[in-house]
């Protein structure tokens, strides 16, 4: 079966896109690989840096990638158990008791004053 002038251009034209999108392909690929080299060579450098910190010989104070400490039993609540009988100080008897009145008012600066009630502290 011959083939006609028309089908012979419409495959060379065919072939020629296909040819291109092959040469472009190849240029995408060749990019990539470079990037993936240059990533793999990054992640061996990282890697090695790592390997510094995690060493066991490594004192703690250069460990700059320390792994997060899990509490021991966060659920657990904390102090004395329930029923224990608590250990609190006496109140201490006063030495001598200090009487402190003021002359104007804090706020406003009134001198009109009238005694609303006194305040104990133990110092």
């Amino acid at each position: 079966m011959p083939v006609m002038a028309s089908d012979y251009l419409s495959l060379t034209l065919r072939i020629n896109e296909l040819e291109e999108t092959v040469a472009e392909l190849k240029n995408d690929n060749e990019e990539k690989a470079k990037i993936i080299a240059e990533q793999t060579k990054q992640i061996e450098e990282l890697k090695a840096k790592l390997a510094r910190y995690e060493n066991p010989h490594t004192p703690s104070s250069a460990q700059r990638y320390k792994k997060e400490s899990k509490s021991k039993n966060s659920s657990k609540r904390r102090g004395a158990p329930n029923g224990h009988r608590g250990a609190t100080r006496p109140t201490p008897e006063p030495d001598r008791v200090v009487e402190v009145t003021a002359d104007q008012c804090d706020h406003c600066g009134s001198t009109n004053l009238e005694e609303c009630g006194v305040e104990k502290q133990v110092i």
